[in-house]
């Protein structure tokens, strides 16, 4: 089972919030949730009316991953329990690319630049560090996403490409995709 253990963790702000695995009972909230993103974040793909998982295909897509040992969901709740924060994972299952995790990052608008994302970051990693098939971990971000970028090479991340052009925005201006990717501690060489 992918699962990390629920822990209390306390923002620079002093905010208190749960950091945990999405289970099925949250599939509605999830769907809710990436709604939220998609409509307040430029640095998302998919836009809110793209996202057309129903709560119950959520629950069955929730199942699934907590059936694999290389994939995970981490929520962040507030102390109200809201999700304020998710990290998605997928990992491609053909063979010589299955030792790869990739991960989408998004958090709720109001908590933004609070520091949530550092922390979804820094417990994404300690678990892919437990998975012993995983040996990478890689990320899409939009190349004006400065912050986002900063972020990640503070986490270990590298600028390993760019894709020209692969983002068209709704003003019919384009950006390009920096890929980035960190190695964990059992890869072999990078």
């Amino acid at each position: 089972m992918a699962e990390i253990d629920a822990q209390k963790v306390k923002l620079a702000g002093g905010q208190e919030l749960v950091l945990r695995t999405a289970l099925p009972r949250d599939a509605w909230a999830v769907v809710d949730f990436r709604k939220h993103a998609a409509a307040t974040s430029r640095y998302l793909i998919a836009q809110p009316e793209e996202y057309h998982r129903s709560s119950w295909q959520e629950r069955s897509h929730l199942k699934r991953v907590l059936k694999t040992e290389d994939q995970v969901y981490i929520l962040a709740e507030d102390d109200k329990g809201d999700i304020i924060g998710l990290i998605t994972t997928q990992v491609f299952r053909r063979k010589r690319t299955r030792h790869i995790i990739e991960f989408g990052i998004a958090v709720h608008s109001s908590w933004r630049g609070s520091g949530l994302g550092s922390l979804m970051l820094e417990e994404l990693i300690r678990w892919a560090e437990t998975v012993p098939s995983l040996e990478k971990i890689e990320l899409h971000v939009h190349a004006n996403n400065v912050g986002a970028i900063k972020l990640y090479q503070r986490y270990g991340f590298d600028i390993e490409g760019r894709r020209k052009a692969a983002f068209k925005y709704d003003d019919g201006t384009y950006m390009d995709d920096i890929i980035m990717g960190r190695a964990l501690s059992r890869l072999k060489t990078l």
